[in-house]
């Protein structure tokens, strides 16, 4: 029996505004929109290496037109952390530059050099540590049993902890010294995230049925999979039928067909498992596409109603809002989106903050680490030890620290450590605390944002909060993250594009050196403008961001589905990953300008169905690129305000 919808109704006023007229004129466009809605030089001073070659597929030099933007964002403030005294300060200038000379010796091979130090600074903060990488430096000079067993015994807190006792263990020492013991951290849940619903074939019928059927789709032969999958119905359980009904029905939705894409949405909606939600959200986006708003509307009502997924919960709740306007219901849009609206860590729950005309206030905390939390914290060695290479640049190690600490210290503990890593601009760290901790513990909204201590060599040309919204998407800011396409860095830069980006800068680029996150910010930024400034984004941020994530050359490849709506542009994105990673790194980018109090154009334009220009370029931050929908907007509005004063 097909899922009866659970429609949101409410006879109330649309918007019951008590402010000037300017704010009700804002206002109510806002909710009428629901129905249609650096330089090369200093650029080449960070870089070096080798002959660049651009790999095929990106534009030639002659579409590209590199230009700084006119906004300057080397005076954003990225951060609002609360200033403690001498923190970062626990190492003497002398100790600084020893300590980063010792970890430079062991790391090329100059174990003497290393040695001589370690031996002239025996009660060092750091010296018990440097001694543990000199002993576990591959190919370092054989240590003595004893020597390893005294090291435990005097540090046994030390992160190398278990690693120095495998090595003592492997040199015949039987009788280990005890160490910490370690806390049960537990995954905790973050930021929500659209679901990507991965195939289900695992036997061999449906693997069969699938080699053949997935060149169709790929092909956009719509109607000759459709003509396998009735072939087929025989050799397919419940499960893969549904999903096959799904897939085939995006397919036609993509190529224009939505009577089809409707007709195998619904047959998918009345099957079973996880893939009959995706099959509503076809339905209401085909439905739309028709015009059929009151059919559009009871499809977004089962998504938002049988959707366990937030993002994809308030995504429906907001396009019934659209839909219900759109059919000429506007009594159910108020409470559909203010039911969206309290899932403000979502793209479409800012949204409806938005169109509600409501001035978003933001959901997460300014960092505050305490003197008295930090003098608990600073008991522990390892927190001293973490501050001291944090203050040597050694980010990595110090991050690692923190998180070794984590399982040593006191529940009560973490969210001290959350906070000291926020503040020590450690944003892995942070980012790891944030999602492991004890049993019941729940971080702060913040500790899902964090701000790091990195910038681009050559100063930002984009506003940073917008490059901090991909690296947190991107890689969770992980410096050394390297994705199985060879992308590296916490910009997650693949070589063809690091590649690109160094000759139109008239420099070469070392694969290696986008794990350096300045180096990675300074080629993300500048790939970044790159896609700015190509014909196929037009400066238009939504696909300056697809861009980023699917290649430039595949935008003019994807069917003009939108009508000059920015929200049916990134529904209508063929890729599932694509889609989610555009409306992720808005919502993340949203979220850093809240954090920072910091006004959204972006946020602004799009809850009025406009289309946000990359920030700080020339002339108006949006741009209304449907005609009609800009009239119908101006009446709605009118008829919003008569209605209010009524």
């Amino acid at each position: 029996m097909k899922r009866q919808p659970q429609t949101n109704k409410g006879n109330i006023n649309l918007l019951s505004y008590k402010k000037k007229r300017y704010f009700k004129t804002a206002c109510s466009l806002a909710m009428s929109f629901l129905l249609f809605p650096p330089t090369p030089s200093a650029f080449a001073a960070t870089v070096t290496n080798k002959n660049p070659v651009i790999e095929p597929g990106f534009l030639s030099d002659d579409d590209i037109a590199l230009e700084n933007s006119e906004t300057d964002f080397s005076q954003v403030v990225v951060s609002r952390v609360v200033p403690i005294d001498n923190v970062k300060e626990v190492l003497s200038p002398r100790e600084i530059q020893g300590y980063k000379a010792c970890l430079s010796a062991i790391r090329h091979g100059s174990w003497q050099a290393a040695q001589q130090w370690i031996s002239s600074n025996p009660d060092g903060l750091l010296t018990d540590f440097v001694t543990a990488e000199l002993y576990l430096a591959k190919n370092s000079p054989k240590v003595s049993p004893d020597d390893i067993i005294n090291l435990i015994q005097k540090s046994p807190y030390l992160p190398q902890g278990e690693a120095l006792a495998r090595l003592a263990y492997n040199h015949g020492v039987k009788t280990l010294p005890a160490l910490p013991e370690k806390n049960n951290l537990f995954f905790l849940s973050g930021a929500p995230q659209r679901p990507v619903n991965h195939h289900n074939a695992t036997n061999r019928s449906a693997m069969v049925f699938e080699t053949k059927a997935l060149p169709l789709i790929k092909a956009d032969a719509s109607d000759q999979a459709e003509n396998l999958f009735q072939d087929s119905q025989q050799n397919l359980s419940d499960d893969i039928k549904t999903e096959w009904a799904q897939r085939i029905a995006w397919s036609y939705y993509l190529n224009g067909n939505d009577d089809a894409a409707r007709r195998l949405a619904v047959q998918a909606e009345n099957g079973t498992g996880r893939w009959t939600t995706d099959a509503s959200w076809v339905e209401g986006l085909a439905d739309w596409q028709k015009e059929d708003f009151s059919a559009a509307m009871q499809a977004f009502s089962r998504v938002a109603s049988y959707s366990e997924n937030k993002e994809m919960k308030a995504a429906g709740l907001f396009w019934e809002a659209r839909a219900a306007m759109a059919s000429g219901h506007p009594e159910y849009t108020q409470n559909l989106l203010r039911s969206a609206s309290h899932m403000p860590e979502t793209f479409y729950g800012l949204l409806a903050e938005k169109a509600l005309g409501k001035t978003v206030k933001s959901s997460v905390r300014p960092v505050a680490l305490s003197e008295d939390e930090l003098k608990c914290l600073t008991t522990q060695p390892n927190i001293r030890i973490a501050i001291a290479l944090n203050q040597i640049g050694e980010y990595q190690l110090a991050s690692e620290t923190l998180k070794h600490q984590a399982r040593l210290g006191a529940p009560k503990d973490h969210n001290n450590l959350i906070h000291l890593a926020s503040y020590l601009r450690l944003p892995e760290a942070q980012l790891w605390l944030a999602h492991h901790g004890p049993a019941g513990f729940s971080a702060d909204v913040d500790a899902r944002y964090p701000s790091p201590n990195w910038a681009p060599a050559s100063g930002w040309h984009v506003d940073p909060y917008l490059v901090y919204a991909h690296a947190l998407q991107e890689s969770q800011f992980r410096s050394r993250a390297v994705s199985n396409k060879g992308a590296r860095g916490v910009m997650q830069i693949t070589p063809a594009t690091a590649r690109l980006v160094a000759k139109q800068h008239a420099t070469n680029i070392d694969i290696e050196d986008l794990d350096k996150p300045t180096i990675s910010f300074e080629y993300g930024q500048a790939y970044i403008e790159w896609l700015r400034d190509t014909s196929y984004t037009g400066g238009l941020l939504p696909k300056v961001i697809a861009a980023y994530n699917a290649g430039p050359a595949a935008l003019p490849r994807w069917k003009d589905r939108d009508h000059g709506d920015p929200l049916l542009f990134i529904e209508s994105i063929p890729y599932a990953e694509t889609r989610a990673y555009v409306a992720t790194v808005l919502r993340n980018y949203w979220i850093y300008q809240q954090k920072a109090s910091s006004s959204s154009q972006s946020l602004n334009a799009m809850a009025q169905g406009m289309w946000p220009k990359f920030p700080g370029m020339p002339g108006d931050n949006a741009v209304r690129l449907n005609n009609k929908a800009k009239e119908v907007n101006k009446l709605l509005a009118l008829n919003n305000i008569n209605k209010q004063n009524m």
